[in-house]
């Protein structure tokens, strides 16, 4: 990315000459290989975006009848890496992070993907990187609620909490922050049950607190 812990990386700035791009240059140049990508996927034209990824984003907000696809749309297509690929990933994840009599099957790990990828377009969320699926897996994976018949159904039940849980926090709390009151929650008052995660949320200040991402 171009910022890295509040710093710019000049060094990205800097064209052959010496001279320097403007932040939005910077943008414009980076996105544009997956505007190209994403603009050859569209049959019609008025499904593909004509500018600069700056323009565009500044002139989303203008005609909201476009932008409201177009934006999810665009931000999936930049994030999304095969089922397999992602599916693989989870596997060898679990491999190492799992203890030995837990395991994830590929056929298992494909359901996750295509269960978290279900929960993130129907809370209306768009997320860059790989999602919460590989956290869930670190952080829950020494659970002693968690059991080889139950781990597809309560890792998939975790990543839908997951978004539910991000809308209903506004903002006020990471992704790491979340995962681990959630881990937390599920060890202790949930008792294993993570469909009682909602309702603790909602009595915990912690949801409704100041801005306390970390």
């Amino acid at each position: 990315s171009l910022i890295k812990d509040d710093v710019v990386i000049i060094d990205r700035l800097r064209r052959p000459d010496g001279s320097y791009m403007t932040i939005e240059e910077y943008t414009d140049q980076t996105f544009q290989p997956y505007i190209d990508q994403y603009n050859s996927k569209q049959q019609r034209k008025d499904r593909q975006i004509q500018t600069g990824y700056c323009e565009w984003h500044r002139n989303r907000a203008i005609d909201i009848s476009i932008s409201l696809w177009l934006v999810k749309d665009f931000l999936f297509f930049l994030r999304e890496k095969s089922v397999p690929e992602e599916a693989q990933a989870l596997v060898q994840l679990g491999g190492v992070c799992l203890p030995t009599d837990l395991s994830l099957s590929p056929g298992q790990a494909q359901a996750l993907v295509l269960r978290c990828r279900a929960a993130l377009q129907e809370t209306g969320r768009v997320e860059f990187g790989e999602g919460p699926l590989p956290a869930l897996i670190r952080a829950f994976g020494g659970s002693p609620y968690l059991r080889q018949e139950n781990l597809e159904a309560v890792l998939g039940e975790l990543a839908e909490l997951f978004y539910q849980l991000k809308n209903e926090c506004r903002g006020h709390l990471s992704d790491r922050r979340l995962i681990a009151w959630m881990e937390e929650a599920f060890d202790g008052k949930a008792g294993g049950e993570a469909g009682f995660l909602p309702d603790l949320a909602a009595r915990d200040p912690l949801f409704t607190g100041p801005d306390s991402r970390q």
